[in-house]
């Protein structure tokens, strides 16, 4: 039942997929933001494999990708495997009573479930992206700039990633884009 607090603690944080999403490891990683306005949106997680072309933070915590239609930003598969398996590992730990259980099992769930989603936009509603100072900057057709304020683990989910890898996904956006136009 240790792991309960810690739990309850981030679920109240989650109360619905619109407000900031946070995850807990043992390391107390979380994700944050306060995406999505529009044209940006919360969907469903997407398989990196479907993905046309994605790269992962540096210290393999989100993922950035693309797919046919979209640019979207997750908790990397690695980091939601992890978090899956400490959830079951709590979820067999003893309770002290049933009704314990039952909370515990019904917080991990909706934790899961909100977990199990990515911030999401169009391509068509992105005019570009750049990489400028270290950061990724993605703009929309409107001028806005997408995914500002994501956070893992208090790290800038923008300013993440390789040189090399922004540049690299720079470089597949603009051919995606090109392709849609």
């Amino acid at each position: 039942m240790k792991t309960v607090p810690i739990v309850l603690a981030t679920l109240a944080l989650v109360p619905a997929l619109s407000q900031p999403v946070h995850a807990c490891d043992k390391h107390r990683s979380s994700f944050n933001s306060d995406c999505c306005e529009p044209p940006a949106r919360w969907a469903s997680r997407h398989d990196t494999r479907d993905a046309r072309f994605y790269i992962n933070t540096e210290g393999g915590k989100a993922s950035l990708l693309i797919t046919n239609s979209v640019v979207a930003v997750q908790l990397s598969d690695k980091t939601i495997n992890k978090v899956h398996r400490k959830f079951r590992e709590s979820e067999n730990e003893d309770s002290d009573n049933t009704l314990g259980h039952a909370i515990k099992v019904a917080v991990f769930s909706a934790v899961r479930l909100a977990l199990d989603h990515s911030a999401e936009c169009p391509i068509r509603d992105i005019r570009d992206v750049d990489y400028h100072n270290g950061r990724l900057v993605i703009t929309t057709e409107d001028g806005k700039r997408l995914f500002e304020d994501m956070d893992v683990s208090d790290d800038d989910v923008l300013a993440s990633f390789s040189e090399r890898d922004a540049l690299a996904f720079v470089k597949e956006f603009r051919r995606a884009k090109g392709r849609l136009i």
